[in-house]
This record gives structure tokens, sequence and C-alpha cells, in this order.
């Protein structure tokens, strides 16, 4: 009953009768919302106007059916109550292949289980997810719970839910402030435990943040730990160029071994759990979301940890440093050499945080680096002795 040629007369009338200024990406979801609305008056109304011949409509003769004009005023209003879920589930979706070829049937689970976790699905949840507010994170829960009508590939479900459940986690924090009651915590370390398998890495190292900010350090400790014991992943995040992470260099990898997947752990400009060096570099690149390597900041994790039960310092960052400058050429590699520059800040040698922060503005040479601060805080340490 709706037709291509109707969905882009509704698209049509509605840029008629807006600004053009308010059409931008910040505003596409409530845009295609107003959409829905628009279109749902004209099935009510059983009259949609042509664009170019007003006098003609083209619902003409489609709603002979009063049942047809319910069914579809529903699924309007379902489209307008999980738009979050269908826009982007939908747009992930892809179907099962046709025929017996037995290559291609391997090359579509292959597809399902790692090229779209990172590639397209990955991304396009999380920075969705970023735009909601709480009560949209919920509808977006309960949308997914009522979505299983849809053709979507139940691996990508599963990960949107892993993805909502970091969301909430890191949403919640935010929301009850500094003064947590113990019940609030507990709701937000569930949280973080349903996302723990979001990857092979990332679900651990938000969970370890979350026991650091709660000074749980041991905890902390455990859940790297256990990351440890993985020894191989196949890394498919950006701020890197090598393509496989192992903690044992003389360890022989299997052609034949299906690795877990490592992602780049990202942090919003509103995650409030997260180290001090992380919102440092959110607030002076004035970015919105950053992307670290995920064992440059696992080490992170362990270097903050030993400064504060003073243990293993040295190796801790020894480890850092490694990793550093093992990781290069990928996206914000100024970041990754920041933070071992802070690390080494913190350690008290200077020289080497120094050189650090020089490096790092090589790569980006500009007053949004903030390289520049820390550079700052050494010079005034200077004057002021």
């Amino acid at each position: 009953m709706i037709s291509s040629i109707i969905l882009k007369t509704t698209l049509f009338w509605e840029l008629e009768e807006t600004r053009f200024n308010t059409w931008n990406e910040k505003t596409i979801v409530e845009k295609v919302k107003s959409c829905l609305n628009r279109l749902r008056v004209y099935v009510e109304k059983k009259t949609i106007p042509h664009y170019f011949a007003k006098e003609n409509n083209l619902f003409t003769g489609k709603f002979a059916e009063n049942k047809n004009q319910i069914e579809l005023l529903k699924t309007i209003d379902s489209l307008s109550q999980n738009l979050l879920v269908h826009l982007y589930m939908d747009s992930t979706s892809i179907m099962p292949p046709f025929g017996d070829n037995e290559d291609i049937q391997l090359e579509c689970k292959w597809r399902q289980d790692i090229v779209f976790c990172r590639n397209y699905f990955y991304c396009n949840i999380e920075n969705a997810l970023h735009c909601c507010t709480l009560s949209d994170l919920k509808r977006f829960e309960h949308g997914l719970d009522g979505h299983m009508e849809q053709c979507v590939i139940d691996v990508h479900k599963h990960k949107a839910r892993e993805l909502l459940s970091l969301k909430l986690a890191t949403t919640l924090y935010t929301t009850y402030g500094n003064n947590k009651e113990e019940s609030k915590l507990n709701e937000i370390e569930e949280r973080y435990k349903e996302a723990l398998t979001v990857d092979a890495i990332c679900g651990m190292l938000h969970l370890a943040t979350f026991y650091l900010r709660q000074h749980r350090l041991k905890e902390v400790l455990t859940v790297i730990n256990i990351i440890y014991e993985k020894e191989v992943l196949l890394y498919d995040g950006g701020s890197s160029t090598i393509r496989v992470l192992q903690f044992k260099e003389d360890l022989q990898i299997d052609e034949n071994r299906d690795l877990n997947i490592a992602h780049d752990i990202s942090f919003f400009y509103s995650d409030m759990c997260a180290p001090d060096i992380i919102h440092a570099e959110l607030c002076v690149n004035n970015e919105s979301i950053i992307r670290i390597h995920p064992l440059v900041y696992m080490f992170l994790l362990e270097f903050l940890v030993s400064t504060e039960l003073s243990n293993n310092r040295r190796e801790a960052l020894e480890k850092l440093s490694c990793e550093v400058l093992k990781s290069r050429g990928g996206h914000d590699t100024d970041i990754a050499i920041n933070i071992c520059g802070y690390c080494n800040l913190v350690f008290g040698d200077r020289k080497n945080a120094l050189f650090f922060f020089l490096r790092s503005f090589r790569i980006r040479p500009s007053v949004q680096n903030v390289c520049l601060f820390y550079v700052g805080i050494m010079l005034f340490e200077l004057i002021r002795r």
C-alpha cells in the first residue's frame, strides 16, 4: 500500500513546510519521526496530495477496506515508537545466501560473525546510542525485545543488546552523580557485566574502569589477569595497523584457530566513568568521542593501579611504553603517546615524559593537543622551584 513514490511525496511535503537549516545530521532521527507522523495523518485522512499536482490523491482506491488502514496505522506507530531499533538494526540486516553453494554460506557466516561486528554494525550502534537519553535507551531495550518479527540476524541483535547494556551502564553512572547508593552501584555493575562479551577486551576494560573509579583495585587486576589468559586476539580497530594482538611473542598461531575479536575502546564526552587522563583528552581536544587501542588502555589501567598500590610501577610503565611504540600507524596515535607521556610524568621521569609529548605534538601540532597542557605543568613546576 505504501509505495516509494508515497514515501518520497511525504518527504517532499515535509521539506516544503519546514525550514531548510533544521535538516542536518544531528536532527535526522527527529526528521524521520516527523515524516512518519505526517504519513500517519495522510493515512488517517486517506488522502495524500501529489507534490506536483495537488488535486491528485495518491491514496485513491488504496483503502477500500478499513482493515488495511488500521494495520498500516499500527505499523507506523510501531516504527515511531521503536525508531532507533528499526534505523540501526534493519540497516545491518543481511539476507541468508540463496542456493546450496557451500563457499557462499561460509562467507556469509564469516561476515555475520566478524566483519559486521565492527566495520559497519558496531560503530553505527555505538554512535546511535551516544545520542540517546536514558529514557531513549530504555525504549531501545524494549524495542529489541519486541523486534522478533524483523529480519535481523541473531548475532547482530545480541551485539546490539550488549552495546546497549554498556551505554546504559555509563549513562546510569553519569545520571546518578557522585553520591551513588549501593543499590544504584549494583545496578550499574550488573549492566557492565551484561556487556562483558561485547568483544574480547573492551567490555571487560569498561568493567575494570568502573572498579577503578570505585577504588576496587584488586578487582581491576582480576579483570586484567583474565584478559592476559586470552593469549592471541584478532584486532579489528583503527588505532594500529597490526592485526593480531598477543601477549607472548613466541606463540605460534594456528591458521585454523578461531580468534576472538578485539576493538578499540571508546569514550564519549559525556562519559563520567573514565580515568582523569581520558577526560582531559576529551575536554582539551573538544572531541565528542575518542578511541584508544585496547592494550594501550589496559596497560594504562595496570599502571594506575600499580601507582595506587605502589607495586610494579616500572614494569607496568615499560609494558605501556612498548605497546604505544608498537601500535603506531593508526588513528589517534597522539592520544596513545600522550597517555604514555602522562604516565612517565606521574612516575617522575620528566625526560621521558617530554620525549613523548614532543613526539605527540609533531603528529598533531595543535593547541587542542593535551600534551601542551602537561608541558605547561612541567614548566610551571620548574619555575616554582
